[in-house]
């Protein structure tokens, strides 16, 4: 993941895009501050989870999520080079199955409270426009749990790309390859169907 390679494949896919620098662009948090106030709103559903419910994690984490991470970045990356030659309602359609997918994997995953302590340890810049944020969970029992965030400034503020856990491979490139043979056989249609589909059984609790 910390490869030349990978970020010039990063920086390739988002210098493809087009972003413009709206009502985001008042966003001036710095990458270290971005981790911290994830894990601020991540503790706080976490603290509540069980009186909302999965659906109820999903409703608060969602403007999170949007308000956090580059989704149409992260689709884009994980579906290229398919997504080169999308139209562009395929591609909207895309993100947002990419989106609701993403949430409510997060309102799985963090279904409760167990005095998790969310510790931001340092930035540190890999390129001109991407900077790593090293992170870590403290666990109860005293477990440790690394996390290093992809933060990549487009449109004017910083946004999550990519999230590797214990120095494994990023969750992008999980995706990527999970999602190889979906994409060959349906494209990007094929794969939002998926997507949509994997969200409904992840709420319904039919699916971890």
């Amino acid at each position: 993941m910390r490869s030349f390679r990978y970020f010039v494949f990063v920086a390739a896919v988002f210098a493809g895009l087009q972003f413009s620098a709206g009502a985001g662009a008042a966003d001036q948090r710095s990458p270290g501050e971005l981790a911290e106030s994830f894990h601020d709103g991540l503790v706080g559903v976490m603290k509540e989870a069980k009186a909302l419910g999965i659906q109820g994690r999903y409703d608060a984490l969602l403007p999170l999520i949007n308000g956090t991470f580059n989704i149409t970045l992260m689709a884009a990356t994980v579906t290229a080079p398919y997504w080169r030659n999308g139209q562009a309602d395929q591609k909207a359609a895309l993100v947002e199955a990419f989106r609701g997918m993403s949430v409510a994997t997060l309102a799985t995953l963090f279904d409760g409270y167990s005095n998790e302590k969310f510790t931001v340890v340092r930035s540190r810049k890999s390129g001109k426009r991407i900077v790593v944020v090293d992170a870590e969970i403290r666990k109860s029992d005293g477990g440790i749990v690394k996390i290093s965030y992809v933060v990549a400034n487009t449109g004017g503020r910083w946004w999550i790309i990519d999230i590797v856990i214990d120095g494994g491979i990023s969750e992008i490139k999980k995706r990527r390859n999970e999602f190889v043979r979906i994409l060959k056989e349906g494209g990007l249609a094929g794969l939002t169907g998926e997507l949509t589909e994997r969200t409904k059984e992840l709420l319904a609790g039919k699916r971890k």
